[in-house]
């Protein structure tokens, strides 16, 4: 399995609500590739964390794991939600989040939290997607606000 792990730091929190819809801002670092030594894993990762694209050999059939981490008292990760940016290339689905992109899962504790999404590789498909955060201290404590990056699956290319 290959596998990359994405920091996140916030600069500002924006929470989500009607007067304002605007997105917090963050730093993605690019990802860092994590996979167990070996597995010639070293091309599969590239981007800036802003957009990742993950670029599985020819035939592989396994699965890929990004690993975003927040080292941040003031905000947890709380989720993430996923939709294709390219319905129309083979194998692409509306409801990526299903198919795709099928285990997420959350960890948490005092100091920050740390995001595992589990994708499938089983299309050729850009992804548009958001992580949920949620602000647990400050003013704005029990808010959520959305970070906009991409990902870009080209398997077997």
């Amino acid at each position: 399995m290959y596998t990359a792990t994405v920091q996140i730091s916030i600069t500002t929190f924006n929470p989500i609500n009607y007067a304002n819809n605007a997105l917090i801002a963050a730093i993605l670092d690019a990802p860092t590739n994590t996979s167990p030594k070996g597995s010639g894993g070293s091309n599969v990762f590239s981007g800036t964390g802003e957009e990742i694209t993950i670029n599985t050999p020819k035939g592989y059939t396994g699965a890929v794991q990004l690993t975003f981490q927040l080292f941040s008292p003031d905000y947890l990760l709380a989720g993430i939600a996923v939709t294709s940016a390219t319905p129309a290339r083979q194998g692409a689905v509306s409801s990526a989040g299903r198919q795709q992109l099928r285990t997420v899962s959350i960890n948490r504790d005092p100091t920050g939290s740390q995001m595992i999404v589990t994708d499938s590789c089983v299309a050729d498909a850009t992804y548009n997607y958001v992580i949920l955060v949620q602000a647990v201290t400050g003013p704005n404590a029990g808010q959520i606000g959305l970070i906009d990056p991409g990902i870009d699956d080209e398997p077997g290319e």
